[in-house]
């Protein structure tokens, strides 16, 4: 008599596959998670300095986020637009957007794009 169980059954595994973050594909959603917050920091229009850095000492991931130009209400929300400089698996991506908040909830990425180069 087999007893199922006992490492006669063939082992399944499998990868779950990440998702990418709202601002690019680049950055995974585990690093979102760190990075959201400094997004969120740096966009607060209460705050002095308009930077907010991030890593994730787990993955090397890293980056920075800068507002631009004063917050605006746009359909009840306040927006802001921002710069973001990001560096994950090796490969650094500069970008520019926007991020909204309704009320005192998380910002949330409308629209983000690669940074035109400078010059």
């Amino acid at each position: 008599m087999t007893l199922p169980g006992l490492g006669f059954d063939p082992e399944i595994t499998s990868s779950v596959e990440r998702k990418a973050s709202p601002l690019s594909p680049v950055i995974d959603e585990v690093d979102w998670r760190l990075a959201a917050p400094a997004l969120g920091q740096a966009l607060d229009p209460l705050r002095k300095s308009p930077v907010a850095a991030w890593t994730n000492s787990e993955t090397g991931g890293s980056g920075a986020f800068e507002a631009v130009g004063a917050a605006y209400v746009r359909n009840d929300e306040v927006c802001r637009a921002f710069k973001a400089s990001v560096r994950v698996q090796g490969r650094e991506e500069k970008l520019v957007g926007a991020a909204c908040r309704l009320g005192a909830g998380e910002w949330t990425v409308q629209k983000a794009k690669s940074a035109p180069p400078p010059g």
